[in-house]
Formats: structure tokens, sequence, C-alpha cells
């Protein structure tokens, strides 16, 4: 979109820019995008190359590359600090001619300026401006050190065969960004209060695209929460609940959902139509994220379903005193489940786990004054 990242602006000059950004936005949005094809050929494998992540414990700072040079500098200790993550993840080639791809340029952040960090981008406007704007505090390196294919602007997705690569921002003056295709990674950053920069969603922004493939991702560190995921029916109606939970050792501080919306263990997602469709789910706690653990649901199509009116013994009950609910449902249902929902967001329900889930009636107390929603 133009706008250079607050990530690359230090000092005074950050919050200069910083109120200059609308207009930058405004002037920028005239630019016309590359085309993003729809649909590409898998990128050959000879036209690829596995991009290396490190880490340097002593900074907090993450690098990526695909020079042989530098990987072997910084597995031997000729770069001191450094070791690897044990993520990598393919990129196309620089200089290879395949269509719809990108230039990624590179950028070092001068230690002097108290950077000491790597920045790349898919935008050659992104690129110039850094140039033009930041020469104190931002090295230009190289136009291009491998190639990308760019994310649709509006969407926030990728090509045919392509996959996101997120960056985020330590929100540190010693800016450092990390770049990645995991979404456990993704969540990991975001807990540990990175921003994301890029296109697309701007809950998840996407930096740029490349080849799906074969990714090397480590095993979690000791200690991490291990989950089991399971749902209340392995094959649900198209427009029904379908209720999942995450079960986890390791007392699990956050829950990272794919496919499903929520932040604790337990999620509820619906679709309108018949087919598969795989979910996730990542627990962290003090020691990093655990592994994500996927569930893959066959929903069928859509036959007779029950229809339910919900009724009570009162609309204004006493405080401690006994709500008693009632289910009236058709088809003969082989399970209830009993709902307390948010007043005011009438999607955000959690099940009452004293009521019995296959009883018609459900009771109840509360001990505040207020209004309630329940639903079934």
């Amino acid at each position: 979109m133009g706008v250079i990242p607050y990530s690359l602006r230090r000092g005074h000059a950050r919050r200069f820019y910083m109120r200059k950004n609308i207009w930058l936005g405004l002037l920028f949005a005239a630019i016309a995008l590359p085309s993003i094809g729809p649909a590409i050929a898998a990128v050959p494998s000879t036209d690829q190359t596995e991009l290396v992540e490190f880490y340097n414990k002593s900074l907090d700072h993450y690098f990526i590359t695909i020079g042989p040079k530098e990987i072997s500098n910084l597995d031997t200790g000729v770069t001191p600090g450094w070791v690897r993550t044990g993520f990598r993840f393919p990129v196309v080639k620089n200089a290879v001619d395949v269509p719809n791809t990108l230039p990624v340029c590179r950028f070092y952040g001068r230690p002097e300026a108290g950077i000491d960090s790597h920045f790349y981008s898919s935008k050659a406007e992104e690129c110039e401006q850094v140039k033009i704007k930041f020469p104190q505090q931002w090295q230009f390196e190289a136009a291009e050190v491998f190639r990308a294919f760019a994310v649709n602007p509006n969407t926030g997705l990728c090509p045919t065969d392509t996959s996101p690569v997120y960056r985020l921002w330590n929100l540190r003056p010693d800016v450092n960004h990390r770049y990645t295709n995991q979404q456990s990674v993704y969540d990991a950053m975001i807990a540990k209060g990175y921003k994301p920069e890029g296109d697309g969603n701007p809950l998840q922004p996407v930096a740029f695209c490349q080849p799906t493939g074969m990714s090397a991702v480590p095993p979690p560190a000791a200690g991490t929460p291990s989950c089991t995921l399971s749902a209340n029916t392995g094959t649900p109606a198209a427009g029904a609940t379908l209720i999942l939970t995450a079960t986890c050792s390791g007392n699990p501080t956050a829950y990272a959902w794919t496919g499903c919306t929520s932040t604790s263990n337990t999620c509820q997602v619906t679709r309108t139509t018949a087919g598969t469709a795989k979910y996730l789910v990542a627990a962290t706690n003090a020691q990093g994220p655990g592994a994500a653990i996927a569930l893959d649901v066959t929903w069928t199509a859509v036959g007779p379903v029950p229809v339910c009116s919900l009724g009570t013994n009162s609309i204004t009950p006493t405080v401690g005193s006994t709500l008693t609910l009632s289910a009236n449902c058709s088809q003969t249902p082989t399970r209830i489940d009993w709902l307390e929902c948010n007043y005011l967001i009438q999607g955000i329900c959690q099940i009452i786990p004293t009521c019995s889930n296959t009883s018609t009636t459900c009771a109840i107390s509360a001990t505040l004054s207020g209004f309630a929603r329940y639903a079934v």
C-alpha cells in the first residue's frame, strides 16, 4: 500500500512520519499494485530455495537468510550469538523467471542508530521510500535477495499454489521483525506483544506469498502444552453448531484457533454447506506454544433438523431462586446443549455444565441481579 511501516521509523523522524501517515496513505492509494493472476502453476523445485531462520538470545532478534555464506558464518560462530530456530520454508530463488513474482529487497538497520537488524519487503515503493526517507537508519543492501508473490491487498489471499508469509514487529526501538509461514509462530508472537504488518485482514495481515511446500517445523519446547482436540460430533449437519474442545496439559494461558474464533479451550462454529473442514488449536503457556492439533470434520447435507422453542417458569426470577428452562423440540433430538450467552453479543455463548445434554429441562440459579440470555 506504499506506507512505510511504523517499525522503520525511529526517534523524532518516527513521530513526524506517523503524523504524515494519513497523507502518505492517500498518496500511495493511487499507485497501481502488481497484478495477481487468478491462478498460477506450481513453482518448479529447481526455482526454489530454502530460507533458514536464526535467533540471537542476547539481542532477542530473529534473522532469515538464504545465503550459503551467511548461513555458514552463523552456524560456525564467525558471526557469534546466533542459533537456528529449526524453522525453514521454501522461497523463490532470486534472478529466476517465475511469472507474477516480485523482487524482495533487504535493508540493514545501522547499529549506530540503535537497530542492528534486517528488514525485507516485496513492495517496490516501500523499498524506495525507505531508501529515500531513512538513509541514516537503514542501509540499503540489495534490491533482490529472493522473489515473492504479492498478496491481494484487499482480501489478504495468496495466489494458487502459494501460502502466506507474515511479518511481525517487536514494537521496540531496536527494530526487529520476525517472518514466518507458521500460524503457531504468528500466534506466539502476537501473544508476546509483536505487531503484524502487511495487507488484507488487519487482524492477520500478510506480508507476501511463497510456494506452498514442505516447511521444517521444530518440535515444541519441553514443558509446552500437549493437547487433544474433540468435537461433540464428527458429522454435524450444515447449519448446526459444532462445539470443539481442547484438552491440554501444561496449564495453558492462551489458545489460538484456526477455522474457529475463540480465546478459550472451547470453540463453536457453523457452516452452511456440506463438506470436510479442518480445525486447529495451539495452546501456549510460560514455556511457549505447544504443537498445533488438527481435527477434520465432515459436515453433512441439511436434512430434517430439530426446531425448538424455549420456555421458562419465570422471566423475572429472584436472585438465589431456581430458574427452570424447558425445550420443546421437533424431530426427537439426540442431544440438547444448554447455553448461557453474552447478553449484548448473542453469538458468544458457553455451555452450562450443570445441565444434562439429554434432558429437555435445565435448572439454574444466579447470585447476581441483572439481565441474562439463555439458548438451547
